[in-house]
């Protein structure tokens, strides 16, 4: 359960990757259209990986290895706990509707 922005109601959110249903989504209480905030966990992941793949590398000696691949390992299930709490608790934000184009374009060069 997300909070509305616009009026703090406790709002019902779709699993993340359900799109059809995020198209539709609005607030029960204010009707204003609502849709997901985007994840903060994918950049995380990458630093995590990359921290992982530097693990791997033993040429600064066994004790750096190993404190390195520690720290990897925390950093990693810290970022797979985030991504778990984000997917489940997905942060919302308000559409807009997008403003009218003009049909027609006047070249006036």
């Amino acid at each position: 359960m997300s909070k509305c922005p616009s009026c703090a109601v406790e709002v019902a959110t779709p699993f993340v990757f359900n799109l059809a249903a995020w198209s539709d989504m609005a607030c029960p209480n204010c009707k204003a259209r609502l849709g997901m905030r985007r994840l903060r966990s994918l950049p995380l992941t990458m630093i995590v990986l990359s921290l992982v793949s530097f693990s791997s590398l033993h040429l600064l000696g066994h004790t750096a290895a190993v404190r390195l691949a520690g720290v990897a390992f925390v950093l990693s299930i810290g970022n797979a706990l985030f991504m778990l709490w984000e997917y489940t608790h997905p942060g919302l934000i308000v559409r807009k509707r997008p403003e009218p184009h003009p049909e027609t374009v006047l070249n006036l060069h």
